[in-house]
């Protein structure tokens, strides 16, 4: 009996020094992360079905250009007026979420546009809520989704109404 005990013994042993291997970590630093988390060629920015038959220059271009006319044709339609005449140009800042839903992160604006259209921060966060879904990015060292975000230039011209 003594001579399994000691097999026994033995084994335990053998396993336990075995096993210390799966308790290996490695570590990542901060700046290795970093570094995979910046974006690169590689990556698929977020884009419309309508865009995706083309390069991935194109696509890009073709995909803002899309939003910007989707939120033109939205404001140009709501008929704002203005208090005072205005040319400024705003900056829209958009979050996409991994699912490719818009939102507003940021409206970069003056004093000037916000007074001589005092209704136009609302007017944009319709145009927003109003954007279809899109294709979102995907980080293609990682192979998932992510989400990201775009700055979209808006030009404002405004004539003050006669009345």
């Amino acid at each position: 009996m003594s001579y399994l005990k000691k097999i026994n013994y033995l084994l335990l042993i053998v396993f336990l020094l075995n096993s210390c291997s799966y308790f290996n970590t490695e570590s990542i630093s901060a700046i290795q992360i970093k570094n995979q988390s910046k974006w690169s060629k590689a990556d698929q920015s977020p884009s419309f079905t309508e865009c995706e038959s083309v390069d991935d220059v194109e696509q890009k271009k073709c995909f803002e250009n899309s939003i910007n006319d989707l939120i033109s044709d939205f404001i140009y339609a709501a008929n704002l007026y203005a208090t005072e005449s205005i040319n400024d140009e705003l900056i829209l800042v958009l979050d996409i979420d991994k699912e490719g839903y818009f939102s507003i992160n940021e409206i970069i604006d003056s004093s000037r546009i916000r007074t001589a259209l005092p209704d136009l921060n609302s007017i944009i966060q319709a145009a927003i809520d109003d954007l279809p879904q899109v294709l979102p990015a995907v980080k293609t060292n990682v192979g998932i989704y992510v989400s990201s975000q775009l700055k979209v230039p808006i030009r404002v011209i405004a004539s003050r109404l006669e009345e």
